[in-house]
């Protein structure tokens, strides 16, 4: 992967483009690419995205992938530098992780270009809506809003790969140093960004924005949901968050987090008999609490009965998994005791949609693990 020169639309995408860029990694002789065609473009809030079926001739050493998705520029969107930089610096050194595979990386920070070539998954993964409750799948997975059954739990087995995929990528980047380098650490802003251990005096600019500008725009949307003594509980945390991130960032270790863990970014496998997830959506990660990426899931992404259900054995299976991959300097107790602490910073991403039920159901994970202890 190289900096390369950015697609400037989907049109620019050929049997030679895509030949340019898997050739290499995947032995296809001159010509190999016999067709590219575009099946499918449609826009997210970061980018454009287009999907990819390649046709190739005979001779390839390797099984090169059929199915590829595009992520680009689009108009009026600048570059995704975050997701850019994850895949161009992050990504080849997380393997083994849950990460999609990355073919290729290009930006232009004059004209603002992007674009990151990856493997196209929606053949063989896709959103498992089952633990959301119908207003968080309407939110976190457009595709089945309309799926009105009751939240139910997934599978142990399904919950066993969540901890496994994420302790994984937390094991691979547990106090490394490239993650406190500033272009790493420094926040990526958006509704995750009170999450990132950053430079203390980026915590406190970021504590400082919300306590000014908000918390004040939520309550004027919603000035009675929550109610006000709820309400006087999210301002006590949003003033006490600072000390509390800044105390934990210098006590204990940190890693690599997706920040954006909520389960609309969660690729489960199509077959049931395959435990092999993905994980998409990296233009939040930061440097972190590595059970941030689990409370963010099961808090802002399972109704608050199903989340009482899994989260302890999801968190001990966690805890287990990050052993075995080598991390020796974390008890299972400091893991609980960081889970809490993120738990009281669920409340703020549904502060940051102004979410009322959101922020509900992240109220009844604050009562449930006593967080108000922690002001």
């Amino acid at each position: 992967m190289s900096r390369g020169a950015p697609v400037f639309s989907a049109r620019d995408v050929t049997p030679g483009w895509v030949e340019a860029r898997l050739g290499r990694s995947f032995g296809l002789p001159s010509g190999g690419v016999t067709a590219a065609r575009v099946t499918e473009s449609f826009d997210s809030c970061s980018g454009r995205n287009t999907r990819i079926v390649v046709d190739y001739s005979p001779g390839a050493t390797a099984d090169p992938p059929r199915n590829l998705m595009l992520r680009h520029w689009r108009e009026g969107i600048g570059l995704n530098e975050r997701e850019v930089r994850f895949y161009a610096e992050i990504a080849p050194d997380s393997r083994g992780t849950p990460t999609v595979p990355c073919y290729d990386v290009a930006w232009d920070e004059d004209s603002q270009r992007w674009h990151v070539l990856l493997l196209d998954i929606s053949p063989t993964h896709a959103q498992a809506p089952e633990p959301l409750s119908c207003p968080q799948r309407q939110f976190l997975m457009p595709d089945h809003a309309e799926d009105h059954s009751p939240p139910r739990p997934y599978p142990d087995r399904t919950y066993m790969s969540l901890a496994r995929a994420y302790a994984s990528l937390h094991a691979r980047w547990w106090n490394d140093d490239l993650i406190s380098e500033r272009r790493h650490c420094s926040s990526p802003g958006g509704p995750h960004c009170m999450a990132g251990v950053g430079p203390d005096e980026s915590v406190r600019t970021i504590q400082e924005h919300w306590l000014r500008c908000t918390l004040p725009a939520y309550r004027e949307e919603h000035p009675r949901a929550p109610s006000s003594s709820a309400w006087r509980t999210c301002e006590r945390a949003a003033a006490s968050w600072g000390d509390l991130l800044t105390r934990r960032g210098a006590s204990g270790p940190l890693t690599l987090v997706q920040g954006d863990s909520h389960l609309g970014n969660v690729f489960l496998s199509r077959d049931p008999r395959d435990d092999h997830l993905h994980l998409l959506d990296w233009d939040a990660y930061q440097r972190g609490i590595g059970p941030w990426d689990l409370a963010c899931m099961l808090v802002v992404s399972h109704a608050p009965q199903v989340r009482r259900r899994v989260e302890h054995a999801v968190l001990r299976a966690y805890h287990d998994c990050l052993v075995s991959d080598g991390v020796s300097d974390y008890s299972y107790d400091r893991c609980v005791a960081d889970y809490r602490l993120s738990v009281l910073a669920g409340l703020f991403p549904p502060i940051a949609w102004r979410m009322p039920l959101f922020l509900e159901y992240a109220l009844v994970a604050f009562d449930d693990w006593r967080c108000s202890d922690l002001l």
